[in-house]
């Protein structure tokens, strides 16, 4: 097995590599941002029989921007997974491969969205192994 891929390879192979930094973890801290920021403004301009304080406000829009957070991101990741690599092949694949590249990136983005809400029970992380194609 060797490293069959030139120059011009190596660099793109370096540059997708470089997405997670440059890419998706401001995206996904920007998304976060703009959920809460969204959410608190919400809840601070309501109007009706309970109007909460700042303070108040301010906890229940992290609340929900926590929950938000745990239920779409791993569906994120498995929307990725799906469009990105496909179902998994088994075999050897250089280091500079296009699969290899495309399996890494997938690899980021399942560890950078996380298991979120399945990961707190049996039958939830069964079903998350299920969506993400296991058997």
């Amino acid at each position: 097995l060797g490293c069959s891929g030139g120059r011009q390879t190596r660099l793109l192979a370096m540059v997708v590599q470089a997405l997670p930094l440059g890419l998706m973890y401001p995206v996904r801290r920007i998304a976060t941002w703009l959920v809460f920021v969204s959410v608190w403004l919400l809840v601070q301009n309501q109007r009706g029989a309970v109007r909460l304080n700042r303070l108040e406000s301010l906890v229940v829009a992290l609340a929900i921007e926590r929950v938000a957070a745990e239920a779409v991101l791993p569906l994120v990741a498995i929307a990725v997974k799906w469009l990105v690599i496909g179902r998994y092949r088994e075999g050897t694949y250089g280091l500079w491969s296009n699969y290899y590249l495309r399996w890494w990136i997938v690899d980021q983005c399942t560890l950078l969205c996380g298991r979120g809400l399945f990961r707190h029970s049996q039958a939830g992380l069964r079903l998350y192994c299920r969506l993400m194609g296991a058997r």
